[in-house]
């Protein structure tokens, strides 16, 4: 499958809010600016910009994986990152540090983060109703608005530091949502029949629309 590779959306985050700002937007808090961000978030978090594997694209429920904890296990983060090799490393201090596990970011946590992210902006939604139908005042307003911004700001980091690992590879991705053994090699062999069924699916669509199309001209 093809993966997102990481820190693209998100400097394209950060040059759209000075954008914003330049352009006569306001703040950050603005309307604008909020929508500009969880446009970009959610098109990587759902896969519009990148083919991702997600619950939904699995052949059933991926958290019915034999091994999947409560909240979908997070591969990434648990490697950590991998040290720099000094300038005067051995070969076999070298070797070592190729035997390490590889840091990969987990699909599984970049769909928490994004459910989490449509939480705030939802919450951002329920605080300006309110100071609009004059439940709260403009400073209870400010403050609230302040946390929720600083919300935004926190789950957007984490979204940054998660997709600037390495992309991790089907099986990867397949472990990471709590599929193991047999399991993983059942869910291998329905996504590749699901690609050879969405491959025909186009062929068909393509040469039928042809089709209908030198109809329409001889009318």
């Amino acid at each position: 499958l093809p993966i997102a590779t990481g820190g693209t959306a998100t400097l394209r985050i950060e040059a759209d809010r000075t954008a914003t700002t330049s352009a006569g937007y306001g703040n950050v808090g603005s309307d604008k600016w909020r929508l500009l961000v969880v446009n970009e978030i959610s098109q990587v978090a759902h896969g519009t910009k990148a083919t991702r594997l997600t619950s939904s694209m699995l052949p059933f429920n991926a958290q019915a994986g034999s091994s999947a904890p409560q909240n979908a296990q997070h591969v990434g983060s648990a490697n950590g990152p991998t040290a720099q090799r000094p300038e005067n490393a051995s070969s076999g201090a070298g070797q070592s540090r190729q035997n390490q596990p590889r840091r990969v970011w987990s699909d599984s946590r970049c769909d928490m983060l994004s459910l989490e992210y449509e939480a705030v902006l939802a919450e951002m939604r329920e605080v300006t109703q309110q100071f609009c139908d004059g439940l709260i005042d403009f400073y209870e307003h400010r403050e609230l608005d302040a946390r929720c911004m600083a919300k935004e700001r926190a789950i957007r980091q984490a979204m940054r530091e998660e997709l600037d690992a390495e992309e991790p590879t089907t099986r990867e991705l397949i472990e990471d949502w709590g599929y193991t053994g047999d399991e993983i090699a059942r869910v291998e062999s329905d996504l590749f029949n699901q690609n050879l069924l969405k491959a025909g699916n186009e062929r068909r669509s393509t040469k039928y629309f042809l089709y209908r199309r030198r109809l329409a001209r001889r009318h």
